[in-house]
């Protein structure tokens, strides 16, 4: 996805599940590089994050991990939680 040029600060990004073509892609796990640069064309650093909304908590892997759908997320990856519907 080609996003264009953005202000500084946070962009947020909703896919639909299509393609650059508008094709629907089939249910998997995808993997996202987020890449961006400033208008000389210099690459700058960028922090990615994700939302989602928690499903249960597990210690299956020995530290505790929150559930979001079928993916595992460490605690100590996790760096904001909010109520539902709220930024």
């Amino acid at each position: 996805m080609q996003l264009g040029a953005a202000p500084e600060g946070t962009v947020d990004v909703a896919w639909d599940g299509r393609d650059d073509q508008g094709i629907v892609q089939p249910d998997g796990q995808y993997t996202i590089r987020v890449t961006a640069a400033d208008l000389s064309g210099k690459t700058v650093d960028v922090e990615q994050r994700s939302s989602g909304v928690v499903t249960g908590i597990s210690f299956e892997n020995g530290v505790p991990e929150l559930l979001l759908g079928d993916e595992h997320l460490k605690l100590s990856e996790v760096v904001q939680v909010n109520e539902r519907n709220t930024p």
